[in-house]
C-alpha cells in the first residue's frame, strides 16, 4: 500500500467516524418543534418553550399565556396594572420601562397603549416621558408626549416658573425629622432625591432650592450644608462651586490619626498638618500631641475653607452627622 492509499483511507476513516457521531447524536429537534405550552404555536427556544414562555420559567413565575391581545380595552389596562398610593401605575413583578403589549400581532409599548386609552392620541412623539419620575409608571396622568424642541417640545428647565401643583406634588413627598433634615422619601439615585418634572429628573435638592429661593446658575450645583443627601430642607441648602462643596466633609476619617489633614510622620516621629485647596498644599506645622495637631488643623482649615461647618459650627452637628435645626 503506498502514501497515496494511506491518505485516501485516512479520509474515509474519518468520514466514516463523522456519520456514526451523527446518526448516534442527531440535531436536536426541540430547535425546529413548536412550544409546548397549550396554545402557543412559536418555535421553541430551550427546555421546549418559547422565547416568552422560557423567560417565564427562568425567572421562576408562572407559566401563563404571554399578552396578545386582539383589541386592548380600559378593562384589560386595569386587569394588567395597580395603582400606588402615590398615584403612579405599575405592572406587578415587571422591572421594564418599555414594557410592550402584542395587539393583533403588533408590539406597542404600554405607556402609549395607556395615553391613547385615557388621553387620546400621543402623535408622532419620539417617546413618553413620565414627569412623575418613576420609569414604571403607566398612569396617563403622568405621560407626557415627547416632542423635538422645533416642534414645540422639549423638556423644561428647573429654572421655569413652577405651577402649585407641581409643588404641591414635589412637597407631598417630603418627611420632617426631629434632627431639622426634611428627608425625601421618593425615588433615590445614589442617595440623593429624584423629582421628574416637565419630563426631566432632577435632583429633589435642588428642586427644593429652586421653590424656595428661585434661580440658579447653570455653573453652580447645590451643597447641602447637613450633608444628608436625602435633605430637602432650604435652609440646609446652598449655592456653591465643585470646589466649595468638597470643603464641606466631615473632619473625623479612617487614617491613623483619625482626623482630617493629620498625618503621622515616621521620619519626624510627630504629627503633621497639611491641607490642600486648589492644587496648593498649606503646611500647618508638627506636633508631639495629637490633640494640639488636631486644633491646628482646624484653625487653618478656617483660613482657608469658607464651606467647612464642622469647623466653624461644632455645636449644630448631631448624632448620625445630621444638622440640627437652626435657632
Amino acid at each position: 500500500m503506498n502514501e497515496h492509499d494511506l491518505e485516501v483511507g485516512g479520509h474515509r476513516k474519518r468520514n466514516e467516524t463523522l456519520h456514526a457521531f451523527f446518526f448516534l447524536y442527531p440535531r436536536r429537534k426541540e430547535y425546529m418543534a413548536q412550544c409546548t405550552f397549550p396554545g402557543c404555536a412559536k418555535k421553541v427556544l430551550a427546555r421546549g418553550f418559547c422565547t416568552g414562555h422560557y423567560q417565564q420559567w427562568y425567572r421562576g413565575k408562572p407559566i401563563h399565556r404571554l399578552r396578545h391581545h386582539k383589541s386592548f380595552s380600559v378593562e384589560d389596562f386595569d386587569e394588567l396594572t395597580t395603582q400606588l398610593d402615590n398615584g403612579c401605575v405599575i405592572v406587578k413583578d415587571n422591572s421594564r420601562a418599555d414594557l410592550c403589549i402584542y395587539v393583533n400581532n403588533e408590539s406597542i409599548p404600554l405607556k402609549r397603549i395607556a395615553y391613547r386609552l385615557f388621553k387620546g392620541d400621543e402623535g408622532d412623539c419620539n417617546w413618553m416621558d413620565d414627569i412623575c419620575g418613576n420609569p414604571l409608571c403607566f398612569n396617563p396622568d403622568h405621560l407626557l408626549p415627547h416632542l423635538p424642541i422645533q416642534e414645540g417640545g422639549g423638556r423644561k428647565s428647573i429654572n421655569e416658573p413652577v405651577d402649585r401643583q407641581n409643588a404641591v406634588r414635589f412637597w407631598s413627598n417630603v418627611q420632617r425629622m426631629t434632627y431639622g433634615c426634611w428627608e425625601w422619601t421618593g425615588s433615590l439615585r445614589c442617595g440623593y432625591g429624584v423629582f421628574g418634572y416637565g419630563g426631566q429628573r432632577y435632583g429633589s435638592h435642588r428642586f427644593a432650592y429652586r421653590i424656595a429661593n428661585g434661580f440658579i446658575p447653570d455653573d453652580l450645583i447645590i451643597d447641602h450644608i447637613c450633608r444628608n443627601r436625602k435633605c430637602v430642607n432650604p435652609n440646609h441648602l446652598r449655592l456653591g462651586t465643585q470646589e466649595l462643596n468638597r470643603q464641606n466633609i466631615s473632619t473625623t476619617t479612617n487614617s491613623r490619626s483619625g482626623h482630617l489633614n493629620v498625618s503621622w510622620s515616621n521620619k519626624d516621629k510627630r504629627w503633621q498638618v497639611n491641607v490642600t485647596r486648589k492644587g496648593e498644599t498649606f503646611y500647618g506645622g508638627e506636633y508631639r500631641d495629637l490633640n494640639d495637631a488636631v486644633i491646628a488643623a482646624g484653625n487653618l482649615r478656617n483660613k482657608v475653607s469658607i464651606f467647612n461647618v464642622d469647623d466653624r459650627f461644632p455645636e449644630r452637628i448631631g448624632s448620625n452627622s445630621k444638622f440640627l435645626p437652626v435657632a
